[in-house]
């Protein structure tokens, strides 16, 4: 058990110091006091799940992620893992969150039955990579449209109204929506982006 909690309390100071954050303002995102937090990453305490839980939530990782052995270095996603979240004719996965300098979401989107969906702007400096496993899609950004065959993958900046338009067939992609550091919040008026939010899959309006 000591070995748990000693590797626990490792990788909760790992994960801060590589987001940057002080003591005080992970107690903040997460509402777990600065001295259980002291005690933890110094490998002492006895946490409770809902402690932990709550750490790694405002950590933004999966909660294994505090139990990983050092050097684990990979992680695996299952498919049955995986919950889809439908919102108007748009079943979503989300896989991962990248964390640097930058936030960048790993997704995958299946455009059902064809329809049309108008995205509004992302934060100022997002840029999005989609690369089309199946289908066609039209991309339509306030200049250009950018039709994508199967295999194609185009990057473009995601701060402008833009629509995607599966040409009233399915489409599948794997989308990667890359935020700056200061606009990790999605615009919630976005009914996908919101969605995810409601599942815990993106940062709510404080940052957690």
């Amino acid at each position: 058990m000591r070995d748990i909690v000693t590797r626990c309390g490792t990788n909760i100071r790992r994960l801060r110091m590589a987001r940057a954050l002080s003591l005080s303002e992970l107690s903040r995102r997460s509402g777990v006091a600065k001295g259980t937090l002291s005690k933890l990453e110094a490998s002492s305490g006895n946490p409770t799940l809902d402690t932990l839980w709550s750490i790694a939530n405002a950590l933004d990782v999966p909660f294994d992620d505090l139990f990983a052995e050092p050097g684990d270095g990979v992680f695996v996603v299952r498919n049955t893992a995986l919950s889809d979240l439908r919102i108007a004719g748009v079943r979503a996965r989300m896989i991962d969150r990248v964390l640097g300098s930058e936030a960048n979401d790993v997704a995958e989107i299946v455009y059902i039955g064809g329809e049309v969906r108008d995205a509004v702007p992302d934060s100022p400096g997002t840029i999005t990579r989609v690369y089309l496993a199946a289908g066609r899609l039209d991309i339509e950004l306030p200049t250009e449209t950018i039709t994508l065959q199967e295999r194609d993958f185009v990057r473009f900046h995601s701060d402008v109204v833009h629509r995607y338009d599966p040409g009233g067939e399915d489409a599948r992609v794997l989308m990667i929506v890359s935020f700056g550091p200061q606009s990790w919040r999605s615009d919630a008026e976005d009914p996908m982006v919101a969605a995810l939010r409601a599942a815990g899959a993106v940062p709510d309006e404080d940052g957690v």
